[in-house]
């Protein structure tokens, strides 16, 4: 090593040694670590994704609740009706629990907690004999034709809202048609719907949707071209929206067929022969958009009864989802309702028997 290198080499270690730029240091660290932990989490979404592919039963889904959650109006609670009303011909003089629409008691909220309360029988202000209803109303309330008081020529239509308190009490209208038997009847916010028959001549018959107009009192009588012709008709169960009606069985002797009729003209819009396993029983619900059915199954087998939710596309026709209850079914009321287009309310229970199961199902 000669002198001028020596000399370099002394000179060059006597000078400090540069600061580190702490700020950029810092920096980099930082975008390391959002590089790192935006790849971890690429990662874990990617194997998530695989997993929920593959295995999807891993992923929890709470889509019956025990309770009900989001509340809403009183619900219809029917009598388990152990024999099936008549859908053809004369009746035999038995009335068949809910075989005119009416129910038994409903689902309230008392003190907080939800209870079943009878329904008055008769609704105030009526006479004993009930023509028609009590039948649930979408809001809550019930609409009932009966007889003033003491007067058996004189039928009144009685609507009251879902505390109980009349909304409308008026005379009904004469009508031109009757009904060779109880037929159920439903209503919306304006509106009661029910079946009867028009003689035209002698020998011609024709069925006329009854439609009567809550706020002014007056009846109009259709006769919509799709309706079941003769002197018969098979309907049990009605069920109305705004603008649409479900009514079943379509059909004589198939429990679970139903039709979706224009509320406004009365004609069908669809009809449907659902293939429900088990149907020895049911009530179904429109959904407040018209864009599902609701199926209440009943089922008995060895002296069992068990009950399950089938929702239905209002369209096709066909199975959406089915919720399972509890079972074996031992109360005798039950009834469900809508709470929107996408959760359905279902209760039982008894009188004076302790408090009602209550489910809320999600789709």
């Amino acid at each position: 090593m000669n002198d001028l290198e020596r000399a370099v080499r002394t000179t060059a270690a006597r000078v400090p040694s540069v600061p580190h730029d702490l700020l950029t240091i810092r920096s980099r660290a930082r975008r390391i670590r959002r590089r790192r932990t935006f790849l971890a989490a690429a990662a874990a979404v990617v194997t998530v994704a695989a997993v929920t592919a593959t295995v999807p039963q891993l992923i929890p889904r709470r889509d019956v609740i025990v309770g009900d959650p989001f509340g809403g109006p009183p619900i219809g609670l029917w009598l388990d009706r152990e024999a099936p009303p008549v859908t053809q011909g004369v009746p035999s003089g038995i009335h068949v629990p809910g075989s005119s629409g009416e129910i038994t008691a409903q689902l309230r909220t008392v003190d907080g907690e939800p209870a079943v309360v009878e329904v008055a029988e008769p609704q105030p202000g009526l006479s004993e004999a009930t023509y028609l209803g009590p039948a649930p109303l979408p809001g809550g309330g019930l609409a009932t034709i009966g007889f003033a008081p003491g007067r058996l020529d004189s039928r009144v239509a009685l609507v009251t809202d879902a505390d109980g308190r009349p909304a409308s009490n008026r005379p009904l209208p004469e009508m031109k048609s009757h009904a060779n038997r109880s037929m159920p009847m439903t209503g919306n916010s304006t509106s009661l719907f029910w079946w009867h028959i028009l003689r035209e001549t002698d020998v011609e018959t024709r069925p006329v949707l009854v439609t009567y107009d809550i706020g002014h009192g007056t009846l109009s009588e259709r006769t919509p071209s799709t309706a079941v012709t003769g002197w018969e008709l098979p309907y049990v169960g009605m069920q109305a929206t705004e603008n649409r009606i479900v009514e079943w069985p379509s059909e004589f002797g198939r429990t679970c067929s139903f039709e979706i009729l224009d509320a406004f003209t009365g004609e069908r819009i669809a009809q449907f022969r659902p293939g429900i396993t088990g149907c020895d029983d049911v009530y179904f619900a429109l959904s407040p958009g018209n864009r599902h059915v609701a199926a209440l199954v009943t089922t008995r087998s060895g002296g069992e009864r068990t009950q399950r939710v089938v929702v239905l596309d209002a369209q096709t026709g066909k199975a959406v989802k089915t919720f399972d209850t509890p079972g074996p079914v031992t109360a005798s009321l039950s009834g469900l309702a809508w709470v929107d287009e996408t959760a359905i309310r279902y209760a039982r229970g008894d009188l004076n028997a302790g408090p009602p199961l209550v489910l809320t199902m999600k789709l």
